[in-house]
């Protein structure tokens, strides 16, 4: 079937509009952001303080939960990726996040409630590190703090911002700064330190995002009817 001229620039002018609402929505850039990661426990050592002594172990149970190497951990942190930034000192650039730990074995989970995201850059990399710390089990029970890291080329987003979920694809974990769990007791201390982390990545655009695209694509949807409308009006006509 032979398109006319009409049809031609009416599907043109169609998508002219799907991209600018694609382009409106992208640049809007506004979603929570969450990462999901998983660790496994490649060491754990146990200090006691009074009187002191330091020991490598296959599995420790202070601080109320049992953790031996090899198990896996599995986290969640949640950021806004269009949301200001706190400066901190040398140059970071911070925001407090959502964050939990679970032990699966056991189903134990760690919120992490003092969390902070911090972002950097150097030269030769873009970084993004995590630290938090919780109460493990009530105000009164050890405090468990974890921190590690990502790496990223340098220039993979914006300055003083946070990455975008699609700017996940160029970030690794930081074998410079890999997981680390400390758990700290009245008269002893627990590290962890995790081996090869895997991490997923997903987001939801926040309201004002979704509406914009959704405004866009109901603007499509009705610049396709009238076209169609249009050229079924010319093939009556021209019957």
């Amino acid at each position: 079937m032979k398109k006319t001229a009409q049809g031609k620039t009416a599907l043109g002018k169609t998508a002219l509009l799907f991209a600018a609402s694609l382009m409106a929505a992208g640049t809007a850039r506004a979603a929570l952001v969450t990462v999901d990661y998983a660790v496994p426990i490649a060491a754990i050592a146990e200090e006691y303080l009074d009187p002191y002594s330091y020991e490598e172990v296959g599995t420790t149970f202070l601080g109320g939960i049992q953790a031996s190497v090899g198990d896996v951990l599995t986290g969640r942190f949640t950021y806004d990726d269009a949301a200001p930034l706190a400066a901190g000192f040398g140059g970071y650039f911070t925001q407090v996040v959502s964050h939990s730990v679970s032990f699966d074995l056991i189903g134990a989970t760690i919120t992490l409630d003092n969390s902070l995201l911090i972002t950097s850059r150097t030269a030769a990399a873009d970084g993004l590190g995590l630290n938090g710390s919780g109460n493990i089990g009530g105000e009164t029970d050890p405090l468990a703090v974890v921190d590690f890291a990502f790496a990223a080329p340098a220039g993979t987003h914006a300055p003083e911002t946070l990455p975008s979920a699609a700017d996940w694809q160029h970030y690794g974990a930081s074998s410079a700064n890999p997981f680390r769990m400390t758990i700290h007791g009245l008269g002893y201390n627990a590290y962890l330190t995790g081996g090869d982390m895997q991490f997923s990545v997903s987001a939801v655009p926040e309201p004002a995002t979704a509406a914009m695209l959704l405004a866009g694509l109901a603007t499509v949807a009705a610049a396709r009817l009238g076209s169609s409308s249009a050229m079924r009006r010319r093939k009556a006509i021209g019957a």
